[in-house]
């Protein structure tokens, strides 16, 4: 099998979602690239545990001897509110309202399961402080995970709308192209905001009528949240052949949690 490079969409702490997709799509790390677009946390019950299983994934790159951009992974909203809480104390009522408080918990355990030693967070702290703010491939495929300036790109957008931004996706919807990238692959926005209609690409997957689970492409633009932290699907992509593979619906892998 040759190398591949895998987006994966936003997580929001479905690690038995993550764990399968990588399963599925045979995943082989000492070939493989991942690139995570953001959101690992805030959702499902077990965020402290993505955190912790990306982190160990890391260390096996690096014990394999390969390039650290073996495993790009880019900030998210919800992770820059983790990132302020682990630093700071600070937990906005925003990030609360929004998924915050399950996180808490999840982190509660794993402080607990480490004797509440606060040095257990350290490795914590460093991945979220070391999140990429957007990721760029030599073939000018773009990573970003809300959105971009159609014009000036991801280098050219403030870092508030690159975690924060839906004007681009809905722009993209509405036919416009993102001239400065050959392609962008965002999340953020789940593909679960649209319905499906019978002169839809996804109406090949999708019945008319239900929720789009499924990777959305616009222009040059592919959304990649499927509905992950909403009960929908976590999915896994290759950025070349676009071939795709996905979790179960999350809620059913987390039956006694809400997600989102």
């Amino acid at each position: 099998m040759q190398a591949r490079t895998l987006v994966i969409g936003d997580v929001h702490g479905g690690l038995k979602a993550l764990i399968q997709v990588l399963d599925r799509c045979a995943y082989n790390i000492k070939k493989d690239n991942l690139i995570f677009v953001g959101d690992y946390v805030d959702g499902w019950p077990e965020s402290a545990g993505v955190v912790d299983y990306i982190i160990k994934l890391k260390e096996q790159i690096k014990d394999l001897k390969r390039h650290e951009d073996a495993i790009i992974c880019i900030e998210g909203n919800h992770d820059g509110w983790l990132r302020e809480f682990l630093n700071m104390g600070v937990a906005q009522p925003d990030w609360l309202q929004n998924g915050g408080y399950t996180t808490l918990e999840s982190y509660t355990a794993f402080w607990a399961d480490n004797d509440n030693d606060p040095r257990s967070l350290d490795a914590h702290r460093a991945f979220l402080t070391a999140l990429h703010p957007y990721y760029v491939t030599n073939k000018d495929q773009a990573f970003v995970h809300a959105g971009c300036n159609r014009e000036e790109g991801v280098a050219g957008t403030i870092p508030y709308l690159r975690v924060w931004d839906r004007n681009m996706w809905k722009q993209v919807l509405s036919g416009a192209k993102v001239n400065a990238h050959k392609e962008v692959f965002i999340g953020h926005t789940t593909t679960m905001a649209n319905i499906c209609k019978a002169h839809y690409p996804e109406a090949d997957v999708i019945k008319p009528g239900d929720r789009i689970h499924v990777p959305m492409n616009r222009q040059n633009v592919w959304n990649v949240d499927t509905g992950g932290g909403w009960g929908g699907k976590l999915t896994i992509m290759d950025i070349n052949t676009k071939e795709y593979w996905q979790s179960d619906f999350v809620k059913d892998l987390y039956p006694e949690a809400k997600g989102r």
